[in-house]
């Protein structure tokens, strides 16, 4: 004889029972139980929705400006070890005014590093581009007010042979820990374009998006 599993009798059983307790009133000697009526009851169960969280306020960010060129050493800007081919780098120093859709009316500076190692020709005489990276900081507001935008600025620099004019045509990513003030922790990115001429003055336009915390 085979012997079965208990635990496989156990569903068996349940039927079984269930078929009993069911089991209507048929008349005969009143059935084994009176008839019984089920009824369905339905519990609702309510799910709580995560609160999301606050988005950072994100905003066009245009900048322009003007100014000079105000000095000019060898090295880097920030005294780190010149990474060209010979270690040839200068560093451009700027200052002036903008008006921004964000900043406001503001003061700026700009660092630029330059690797005069290893740059190209454009191909026409006098031509040529190089490699450069550097910061930019715009200040506005006074006192408990006062906020610092900084960003950080790279790509080529080239000289226009036609037009004797230096120009730093770069990406910009802002530097949240850098910045203080409503643009602290800020993040963004854009395009940025800087020139100045054989005179020494110096214009500047940037475009793109700022993500304010």
């Amino acid at each position: 004889m085979s012997r079965h599993h208990p635990a496989r009798l156990i569903p068996f059983l349940m039927m079984a029972g269930l078929s009993l307790v069911l089991l209507p009133n048929s008349g005969c000697h009143g059935g084994v139980f009176p008839e019984v009526t089920v009824t369905a009851t339905l519990t609702a169960t309510v799910v709580p929705t995560a609160t999301a969280s606050p988005l950072a306020t994100s905003r066009s960010l245009e900048l322009r400006g003007s100014g000079t060129q105000t000095g000019m050493h060898s090295g880097t800007c920030s005294g780190q070890t010149c990474g060209g081919t010979s270690g040839g780098c200068d560093c451009l120093l700027f200052s002036g005014n903008l008006i921004s859709t964000v900043v406001g009316n503001s003061t700026w500076s700009a660092n630029v590093t330059i690797n005069t190692d290893d740059c190209t020709s454009t191909g026409t005489s006098g031509g040529f581009c190089c490699n450069g990276d550097g910061v930019l900081n715009s200040a506005g507001g006074n006192g408990a007010s006062a906020s610092v935008l900084s960003i950080a600025i790279i790509g080529p620099i080239c000289m226009d042979p036609e037009a004797t004019v230096m120009s730093l045509e770069a990406n910009f990513s802002v530097l949240g820990a850098m910045s203080s003030g409503r643009f602290a922790n800020a993040a963004g990115t854009g395009q940025f374009n800087i020139y100045s001429d054989s005179s020494g003055n110096a214009y500047l336009a940037a475009l793109g998006e700022v993500s304010l915390p």
